[in-house]
């Protein structure tokens, strides 16, 4: 039996945003036919402009069979007074094609031997793509001949990273939420 975490998450923005940040209204609406929260996770950011600072909110909810990713950001780039955009995208577990974990552990030699220092999961599902192109080289380093060029292309449609910046709760609350979606996507991927 799955129990429903609609309430804590709502709560947990409550806290974070404020009862009435116009977060909370995206989020009702995103989650509002996507069946009970399973998991999530509740990444809030403080970010520096050239002339502001201003509050961004990333919800990540695993409700029903969808993963759910809430942006919740201020911009200054069609008002001058401001606004807040929320970007919402909904992705069926069974679209994910595959995921990578990443976990950094410290070695023996700088304290803490094992501990982990900074986890990063990858989702692909051939939503969004990203090219890198490179000069083309060889092993000569006398070489001036113009070789081309390389290109790679790698899915890019969600990163989660979780690195030692964070505040203590933040990447605790963040692990477990991986490590809970990396079970859920298992178990989605195994049948």
């Amino acid at each position: 039996m799955t129990v429903n975490r609609y309430a804590a998450l709502v709560g947990e923005l409550e806290a974070k945003a404020g009862g009435d940040a116009p977060v909370l209204a995206d989020v009702r609406s995103a989650l509002r036919h996507c069946g009970s929260v399973r998991s999530y996770f509740v990444r809030p950011q403080t970010l520096f402009d050239s002339d502001s600072v201003y509050e961004s909110f990333t919800c990540y909810v695993v409700a029903g069979s969808a993963l759910i990713v809430v942006l919740s950001d201020v911009s200054y780039e069609f008002s001058p007074e401001g606004e807040v955009l929320t970007t919402v995208q909904v992705v069926p577990l069974r679209a994910v094609r595959d995921f990578q974990l990443l976990r950094r552990r410290a070695l023996p030699d700088g304290g803490g031997e094992g501990d982990l220092s900074a986890l990063s999961m990858r989702l692909r599902w051939g939503g969004a793509w990203a090219a890198d192109t490179l000069p083309a080289g060889c092993d000569d380093p006398a070489c001036a001949a113009d070789h081309g060029t390389v290109s790679r292309i790698s899915g890019d449609d969600l990163e989660i990273l979780l690195e030692p910046a964070l505040d203590a709760e933040t990447l605790a609350r963040g692990t477990v939420f991986v490590e809970e979606l990396q079970a859920i996507l298992a178990e989605a991927v195994l049948g």
